[in-house]
């Protein structure tokens, strides 16, 4: 499928009110186009997890001793 015009990307970002459409990099990153989505919560795992819950999504839990400050990469690292 074929990435949007910049204008029709453009209208998407200005319409959208908690998504943003993002293009990719481009050349050989072997990156995609995506939508981020910008979601707030409580502070701290029970927060994230509280979030987890509401929308209806699975998780293994945060490792413990896990870095809040490397984010998600470093949760999914030792989950996977």
């Amino acid at each position: 499928m074929p990435s949007p015009t910049q204008a029709r990307a453009d209208h998407w970002n200005q319409v959208l009110c908690h998504f943003r459409f993002q293009r990719a990099h481009g050349g050989y990153a072997n990156d995609m186009d995506c939508i981020v989505a910008r979601i707030s919560f409580e502070p701290g795992a029970a927060g994230l997890l509280a979030l987890c819950e509401r929308l209806g999504l699975s998780h293994e839990g945060i490792p413990p001793g896990a870095d809040p400050r490397q984010g998600s990469r470093q949760v999914l690292a030792a989950v996977g």
